[in-house]
């Protein structure tokens, strides 16, 4: 029988309620052997990654962050056995008795999928589910490090988890980490509990991953700051890449190269109540416009001088300066007399700093352009379709905004837009209104009746 791999995501994880919905969910639409990967639960995260930093500086206790732990999981378990919370609670309480500077903090991130997991476990044997509890060290979910970021390493986590998942039953494991040959946690990112659904299904053969989540699938921007988006219903896996490279917050980047390697389709599902996919990700999509995507966090540092952007020392040595200080560039633009790279907001004094105003004898500016939105335009063939570009670029100049840059480059399947994040909202606004819009009424209508 093939294996069947879930992801329920933490944002749906709520409180009891979203627990028994979850229980519910697993016995009703899976059978055996099915792989449910889970993540934290909703805001668990956020609060560990904020009181770990507080601890490390002396203004946060421990105590503080275990008893948040403690009352957040326990509450949500009603009248469950809370036998196997109590022992990963203890553990909690061990490592936050060592010295903040030196305990390992990715492994007390950890304990927020550790404990989702534990209580998701409980309420399910609560109401005679039988199910195994399975830790990414136990089951060897290996990764490896590449420019300071983990990677799974498919081919070792899939030996190993060959050889550990035997039995035809469900089994719960906590996403978001792997182990590294040394044995030590090593976290995947945030979202990462994407990632480590899909490359389980690449480990186990999985014909699909299904993800559940709190909104209905891929929309055709965010509805953060539309009111009215389209649901998206097919991506090829290359749309899905470029739109979580851009800031979609729908999947993790990384999580489309495992399904890509053995054409395993993922299905998002809004939970509880999904009964069809909302989302499809496959192989092969559509052509066609299908949905924005943005990264707000943008700024530029910006070279000025005679020949910079024609004398490839140049660029062969801002690449060597930026490897060794891990500063990861999101794009190059250039001109005979220019030079601008496209940075995340948080490295760009850092990248400043590093490249020093004696780079290139002929250098003569250094400049910080900041809040910067770097803006995607996300399908298939979009770099083919001759009328796209002009029919955006109308609709942009009715809010007279000024753009830094618009470009189609080498994919096939996005175009990309740089302008100040002051006019990110009015841009979305105008976009989705001449291209979305006018479909939201009829796709509501089909899924409806779906």
């Amino acid at each position: 029988m093939d294996w069947q791999v879930v992801k329920i995501g933490g944002s749906v994880l709520r409180n009891e309620e979203d627990l028994l919905k979850a229980a519910h969910l697993l016995k009703k639409k899976y059978k055996p052997p099915v792989a449910v990967v889970v993540s934290a639960l909703n805001g668990v995260t956020d609060f560990l990654l904020e009181q770990i930093s507080g601890w490390e500086r002396g203004k946060e206790s421990g105590e503080d962050i275990l008893q948040f732990l403690k009352k957040k999981h326990l509450e949500m378990l009603g009248g469950a056995s809370p036998d196997k919370l109590e022992e990963l609670l203890q553990e909690v309480k061990l490592l936050l008795a060592e010295d903040p500077k030196t305990v390992q903090k990715e492994k007390v991130l950890s304990y927020g999928e550790r404990l989702a997991v534990s209580a998701l476990a409980a309420i399910l044997r609560s109401r005679g589910i039988d199910c195994q509890i399975c830790w990414p060290e136990d089951f060897g979910f290996m990764v490896k490090n590449y420019q300071e970021s983990y990677f799974v390493d498919l081919e070792a986590a899939r030996k190993n988890c060959r050889s550990y998942f035997q039995d035809e039953d469900i089994y719960l494991l906590p996403g978001f980490y792997g182990v590294d040959s040394g044995g030590q946690v090593r976290l995947l990112g945030r979202g990462g509990s994407d990632y480590s659904a899909t490359a389980l299904a690449y480990c186990l053969d999985a014909p699909q991953v299904h993800i559940w989540k709190d909104v209905p699938g891929v929309l055709s921007a965010d509805p953060c700051f539309l009111s009215k988006t389209r649901p998206v219903r097919s991506l090829s896996y290359n749309e899905a890449e470029e739109l979580a490279s851009c800031g979609a917050g729908i999947l993790h980047p990384r999580a489309i190269g495992p399904v890509r390697a053995k054409g395993i389709t993922v299905h998002f599902y809004k939970f509880p109540e999904g009964r069809e996919p909302a989302t499809i990700i496959k192989a092969e999509g559509e052509k066609g416009f299908k949905s924005l995507a943005f990264n707000c966090r943008c700024a530029a540092l910006k070279l000025s001088g005679s020949g910079v952007g024609k004398n490839p020392a140049v660029l062969a040595r801002i690449m060597s300066i930026f490897q060794k200080e891990n500063i990861p560039i999101k794009s190059i633009h250039s001109t005979h007399n220019t030079m601008a790279l496209l940075l995340d907001q948080n490295n760009l004094e850092k990248a400043l700093k590093a490249t020093g105003s004696d780079l290139f004898p002929g250098l003569n500016g250094l400049e910080k352009i900041e809040n910067l939105v770097l803006l995607a335009l996300i399908g298939e063939g979009v770099r083919e379709d001759c009328i796209l570009p002009g029919r955006v670029l109308s609709v942009i100049s009715r809010c007279k905004v000024s753009l830094r840059f618009f470009w189609t480059g080498f994919s096939s399947s996005a175009m990309f837009i740089i302008m100040d994040s002051s006019s990110l909202e009015e841009v979305l606004q105008v976009i989705h209104n001449e291209f979305f819009t006018e479909e939201v009424e009829e796709d509501a209508e089909i899924l409806g009746r779906n």
